[in-house]
């Protein structure tokens, strides 16, 4: 059976490590939705991951100040400052969709691979971020493919649903930001 195109960012799975508070401020022009990655900028603050991005903390899971956005259901709306909590410890692991912009494949698992940033759900609240599974081999790609998630729905195949971890966390490398 063919795997549902459901994407739902970068849901945090296993051990939970707990969140972090990360500030928003009023800089960032885009909503940040539950799932969304999230990229640390050199000023200290955070706004959704773009793809390809070498500072990524975590995912957006809640917040800390303020209201949710129920205009756009997102957690912080766009150009509005505030504090998101954030999955912030390098091995946490998350599942996530592929994007089916190419076949994965059992090769893949071990590999790396970028994610696709997009704008969330207004009507869920929740992160349509996934997995660019074109992007897999072995180079160091943001995020680390750990396996398939073992589910009677999910099978190897485009729209699979993948364990992960990120491969360029922010707290695993050398260089500051």
């Amino acid at each position: 059976m063919a795997n549902v195109d459901r994407a739902y960012g970068f849901e945090p799975t296993g051990i939970m490590y707990g969140l972090q508070p990360f500030t928003v401020d009023a800089a960032g022009g885009t909503a940040i939705f539950r799932n969304d990655l999230i990229e640390i900028e050199n000023d200290g603050a955070v706004i959704p991951a773009a793809a390809a991005s070498v500072n990524i903390v975590g995912s957006a899971q809640g917040v800390t100040a303020g209201n949710i956005s129920t205009a756009v259901k997102a957690l912080s709306a766009a150009s509005t400052a505030g504090e998101i909590l954030v999955t912030f410890n390098p091995n946490q692991m998350y599942w996530a969709q592929d994007d089916a912009s190419a076949t994965p494949a059992q090769t893949d698992i071990g590999g790396s691979a970028d994610h696709v940033a997009g704008a969330g759900s207004t009507v869920t609240g929740i992160s349509v971020h996934e997995i660019n599974i074109t992007t897999t081999d072995a180079a160091a790609d943001g995020l680390r493919l750990l396996d398939f998630v073992k589910r009677d729905d999910n099978s190897i195949g485009a729209n699979a649903d993948w364990m992960c971890l990120i491969n360029e966390h922010t707290m695993s490398k050398e260089a500051g930001i």
